[in-house]
């Protein structure tokens, strides 16, 4: 059920591209700005290779769980306003990325 703000590395890696464009003092905080579920991510992970029940193949180990809030999702209005920048890469496109070599 954990919900985080994943985001592409690609998609950051422009943002700190766009940072060096801006005569701007102060922090800057580039991510997606948007929380997805890890199952969708394993989901996205799965269906990329075709298998669509997951869960078949996926356990969780309790003692790796984290207790921690289950949400966390950032403010990246000021990369928005102040750079032009958001993330670009769709969630099944950078999971499918991830995934490739693997395969």
């Amino acid at each position: 059920d954990v919900e985080r703000d994943w985001s592409y590395a690609g998609d950051i890696c422009e943002g700190l591209a766009a940072i060096t464009d801006v005569r701007y003092v102060g922090d800057v905080i580039l991510a997606s700005g948007t929380t997805v579920r890890l199952a969708d991510i394993v989901a996205a992970a799965f269906r990329s290779v075709g298998i669509t029940d997951w869960k078949a193949y996926v356990r969780t180990d309790p003692a790796l769980v984290r207790t921690e809030g289950l949400t966390r999702r950032f403010d990246v209005s000021l990369a928005c306003n102040v750079l032009g920048w958001s993330t670009q890469t769709p969630l099944e496109m950078w999971v499918a990325k991830m995934v490739e070599p693997f395969r």
